[in-house]
């Protein structure tokens, strides 16, 4: 049996895997035979607990950090 947390990076593979694919929702699952309404429960599951809903990010100034790159 998978954890929450095992659960959860195991459908946020399978969304990430649709969306790379090229294919609409409905064809990936029908493909992978995955539940639809499953998979848009967890889109929707996974969205809602993203540390950023705004789309924005705080940035707080701190010190400069090398990249190594001219």
């Amino acid at each position: 049996m998978m954890t929450k947390a095992e659960r959860r990076a195991h459908w946020r593979t399978i969304i990430e895997e649709q969306a790379a694919s090229g294919l609409n929702i409905t064809t990936f699952c029908r493909e992978k035979q995955i539940n639809r309404h499953q998979f848009h429960a967890w889109r929707r599951r996974l969205r809602e607990q993203q540390p950023c809903p705004s789309g924005f990010l705080e940035l707080i100034p701190g010190r400069a950090v090398e990249t190594g790159s001219g």
